[in-house]
């Protein structure tokens, strides 16, 4: 599975990666289920900005991934207090995650900038799951 994952400009999350100051992103949902709980150890996750243009700019190789799973916030930010050095999160930032019924943790590998390449997702939620990012790529 290929990951097309969109990344927040102004929290700098992607620069952060591809400086290697942090090796993992997390994302989170308050309600029911998670939309991006389909991620595992050796697929590739490529980042798109969040311009409104849908463009891939970088990617990485999944390393590994924590789920919360159903228990909820007391083990989500036990998740979270384990991983921080791996987020490069502010006590402000964990406190905030921390309060999410679900999160995932993705650790990343070999993040790198690729040639931009434009993909076409109708998914709202910033997570999108494919069986190869070419199915989704626009030329």
């Amino acid at each position: 599975m290929d990951h097309a994952v969109f990344v927040d400009l102004k929290s700098n999350e992607l620069s952060r990666l591809l400086k290697g100051k942090t090796t993992a992103i997390i994302r989170g949902a308050a309600g029911r289920q998670m939309p991006c709980d389909k991620v595992f150890p050796g697929e590739y996750v490529y980042f798109v900005r969040d311009l409104g243009d849908n463009v891939a700019v970088a990617r990485g190789l999944v390393k590994d991934c924590h789920r919360s799973g159903q228990a909820g916030q007391p083990v989500s930010a036990d998740l979270i207090g384990l991983h921080k050095e791996k987020l490069g999160f502010t006590g402000q930032e964990i406190t905030s995650w921390s309060k999410r019924k679900h999160v995932l943790l993705v650790e990343l590998d070999r993040v790198k900038e690729i040639g931009p390449f434009a993909v076409e997702t109708s998914e709202k939620n910033g997570w999108t799951a494919v069986e190869y990012i070419n199915k989704i790529r626009k030329d």
